[in-house]
């Protein structure tokens, strides 16, 4: 199960790795707790990732925008 982790979740978009996540800890035969932890962390990290993404975004279109001097 790792060798398929390993070789697939970098061919995964973010949005699929929960589900990797899942199927790790459930095929490991962890708890269901274990298996809401998983999910809840990885969801925490992308939704961090995505907006750290907007963020670098956004300031460096305003940047690069012509400063208007009123």
């Amino acid at each position: 199960m790792t060798r398929f982790v390993a070789n697939n979740c970098g061919k995964l978009p973010p949005e699929h790795w929960w589900a990797v996540g899942f199927v790790v800890v459930h095929g490991s035969g962890g708890s269901a707790v274990v298996e809401v932890v998983v999910v809840v962390v990885v969801v925490v990290v992308v939704v961090v990732v995505v907006v750290v993404v907007v963020v670098v975004v956004v300031a460096t279109a305003a940047a690069a925008a012509p400063t208007v001097v009123s």
